[in-house]
């Protein structure tokens, strides 16, 4: 079975999005999902997305762009 990377609200607010805008995307993220035909995501308790749809919102990939740090 293939793995994802998934992220919640705390991995896109930890890359400097705030805490409103970070649910914004997560939710964006899950209808994204639920029109892809995946229904689980419709549900209000799922929290966590996979990354690849919180990439397809803001153009950036989540996982490991927090720690990239620019000096």
């Amino acid at each position: 079975m293939a793995t994802c990377a998934m992220v919640d609200k705390a991995d896109v607010q930890a890359l400097g999005f705030s805490a409103s805008k970070a649910a914004d995307i997560i939710r964006a993220a899950k209808r994204l999902m639920v029109s892809k035909g995946y229904g689980f995501y419709g549900s209000r308790k799922v929290g966590r997305v996979p990354a690849s749809a919180v990439a397809e919102i803001i153009g950036v990939d989540p996982v490991g762009a927090h720690d990239a740090k620019v000096e």
